[in-house]
């Protein structure tokens, strides 16, 4: 039976309205005429570092801790939102839980940055860092845009022969932005959050012209070999469902790859202040520090 909470959560989506993609490209030229807004910096009982430039903003969080393992934490918000309270809290349960280092990239976020723009501020950054932490145990984790961006990400460091991430943590992660898959008609009637009809703009926005089955922004369709320790997670009524299942189905059967369905769960159900969340997030922190 579903939590007091989950039917609230699942009804304050359901209640908004559906953005048509006329609505949604008509919300874009708006953005675009009011320029970009400054990235949010976590709340203040999170203390952190920030480092600004002009690809984006990064925070850096419990950096003084005796853990050896740090996270990436590559937001979601289908690229057009930034870090939001959910995820914050999430971040924060996590340090108390793990006591990990995080570093939270801000990426440029669309209409204003693209897809070019993330990889040009997440590469140089890992890649230092893993120079400078050599011993460290890196995950890299991501919830629904930010863990197709993550995919994506560690197909292009397999690329360049950068050391791939020991585990890598996706929460419904968008990778595949062609929306293509007859699938997913039947889930978007069962999702009260996600609508192909702006989704379908937004991609467009992102790609900036690239071809929507490129790895660098469908990593479905990007060589998966080799990408192991991957814990992958989604609910059942979701309309990413398909899509997930039929990247997870890519990824190497070697028995470190695994695939987490909440059964009657929505989006991202991992970062939402429910119960069911919560067998979820103790397997988390297990892959943090197994």
């Amino acid at each position: 039976m579903s939590s007091f909470m989950l039917k609230v959560t699942y009804h304050h989506f359901r209640r908004k309205k559906r953005m048509t993609a006329d609505e949604a490209e008509d919300a874009i030229q708006e953005m675009l005429r009011a320029g970009p807004e400054p990235f949010k910096a976590p709340p203040n009982f999170m203390k952190h570092r920030r480092v600004d430039s002009d690809l984006g903003s990064v925070f850096y969080l419990n950096e003084d801790t005796s853990a050896d393992y740090t996270i990436f934490y590559i937001h979601g918000g289908s690229y057009i939102h930034d870090f939001s309270i959910f995820h914050w809290r999430f971040i924060r349960d996590i340090i108390k839980r793990t006591d990990a280092t995080v570093i939270a990239p801000a990426y440029k976020l669309m209409p204003f940055g693209s897809y070019r723009d993330a990889f040009n501020l997440i590469l140089p950054l890992y890649r230092t860092y893993l120079k400078e932490n050599p011993g460290r145990k890196i995950i890299l984790m991501g919830d629904s845009a930010g863990g197709g961006l993550a995919v994506s990400l560690a197909e292009e460091m397999k690329m360049l022969g950068i050391r791939l991430p020991d585990e890598m943590i996706l929460l419904s992660p968008w990778v595949d932005m062609t929306m293509e898959n007859p699938d997913q008609q039947e889930y978007q009637e069962r999702d009260p959050w996600l609508y192909i009809a702006n989704l379908s703009i937004y991609q467009k926005h992102w790609a900036e012209g690239l071809d929507l089955h490129d790895y660098h922004v469908s990593p479905t369709f990007g060589d998966l070999s080799g990408i192991s320790n991957t814990t992958v997670f989604l609910g059942t009524e979701e309309l990413l469902h398909p899509d997930i299942v039929r990247f997870y189905e890519k990824l190497d059967k070697d028995g470190n790859n695994e695939l987490i369905i909440g059964e009657g769960m929505i989006h991202v159900y991992p970062l939402l202040p429910i119960p069911e969340a919560r067998p979820a997030d103790e397997i988390i922190y297990k892959r943090i520090m197994r």
